[in-house]
C-alpha cells in the first residue's frame, strides 16, 4: 500500500516530467525482482517511447525513482555543483562495477576528478523520494532530456 507522501510524490513527479515531454501512457506495469509495480515514463508521441525514468513501488509502501542517464560526463559541472540528494547517486558506492560482465556495457565518467565505473544496470536509483527533493530531479532531468523546440 502506497503511503500518502509517496502518493503526493508520484503525481508531482508525473506533472513535472509531464511538462518535459514524458509520461507513463496511462499504464503501470509489473516490477522487477524487488518491486511490485512500476511506473515507465518514455517520451510522448513517439513510436519507441525511449525510457527516461521509472518509479518503482514496493510492497512496504516505500518507493524508488530510476533515472535513464547517457553521456553523463557531457553535464559533468551540473552534476558535480546539484544538491547532494542528486550527486550522490552518480559517486556512492553502490554499483560500482567490478567488471562482472562487460556485455551490460557500464557507464564509465568522471566527477570530481575521479573516474567512476558504474555497472548499467545499478546505476541512478533515489531511494525515498520526496517532495522536498523533487526540484533536484527535475533540474537532473531538464539537463539530460532538454524540451526541444519545434520548427514552425
Amino acid at each position: 500500500m502506497i503511503k500518502e507522501p509517496e502518493k503526493a510524490f508520484i503525481i508531482a513527479f508525473d506533472k513535472a516530467i509531464n511538462e518535459l515531454g514524458y509520461d507513463f501512457g496511462n499504464a503501470i506495469g509489473s516490477g522487477n525482482v524487488w518491486s511490485l509495480l512500476m511506473i515507465v515514463y518514455g517520451k510522448i508521441d513517439t513510436k519507441s517511447r525511449l525510457c527516461s525514468a521509472r518509479i518503482y513501488m514496493q510492497e512496504n509502501g516505500e518507493i524508488t525513482l530510476r533515472l535513464f542517464l547517457a553521456k553523463i560526463d557531457a553535464h559533468r559541472q551540473y552534476i558535480e555543483n546539484a544538491p547532494l540528494h542528486v550527486k550522490d547517486a552518480f559517486i556512492f558506492a553502490h554499483g560500482d562495477c567490478k567488471e562482472c560482465n562487460i556485455n551490460y556495457s557500464p557507464k564509465i565518467y568522471t566527477i570530481d576528478g575521479k573516474l567512476m565505473r558504474k555497472c548499467n544496470h545499478d546505476t541512478f536509483y533515489f531511494n525515498m523520494p520526496t517532495l522536498e527533493k523533487l526540484p533536484g530531479y527535475m533540474g537532473l532531468l531538464s539537463k539530460f532530456y532538454p524540451i526541444k523546440k519545434q520548427l514552425r
